[in-house]
């Protein structure tokens, strides 16, 4: 079911958002801001981390990550089917001071993507599910291999 957000102006809603994924510790929204003309798309998700290494600091762990994901989301960008982009633009959140062994933290990431067609929403879902469950499975194995577990 999607979310919908009302226009100050003249009371029309014009942003709609649907989840994808909704399970323990990990949410995925995607959605437009303009949902009768889908000019740019979004994709919100935040999960729970958990470092169950203990190491001094989990600094270099999570810097190294920030360097990776831009690779994650191009790499991924790049293999949409139907969806094609002409710009992207992408964040990631996650504190690199705040992890501490055993206790969770938040991680958090978004990406806005400009299609080269503007198209119905619907039309780009599985793109869309598609490019956020290989970026959460990237990122997953990632800091698996660094001792924090995800989502």
């Amino acid at each position: 079911m999607g979310k919908e957000q009302m226009d100050e102006k003249n009371g029309k809603r014009i942003f709609k958002q649907y989840q994808i994924i909704k399970e323990k510790g990990l949410r995925v929204n995607y959605g437009t801001t303009d949902r009768n003309n889908p000019v740019i798309l979004y994709v919100r998700a935040k999960g729970n981390i958990k470092p169950v290494i203990n190491k001094k600091s989990y600094y270099d762990d999570v810097m190294e990550l920030k360097r990776h994901f831009k690779q994650f989301v191009k790499e991924n960008v790049n293999n949409l089917k139907t969806l094609k982009i002409e710009k992207y633009l992408f964040n990631i959140d996650i504190s690199e001071r705040g992890l501490s062994y055993n206790k969770s933290g938040h991680l958090r990431y978004e990406i806005f993507l400009k299609p080269i067609e503007t198209k119905e929403l619907n039309i780009y879902e599985n793109d869309i599910i598609n490019l956020t469950n290989n970026i959460n499975n990237e990122m997953t194995v990632f800091l698996n291999e660094r001792g924090i577990n995800t989502f």
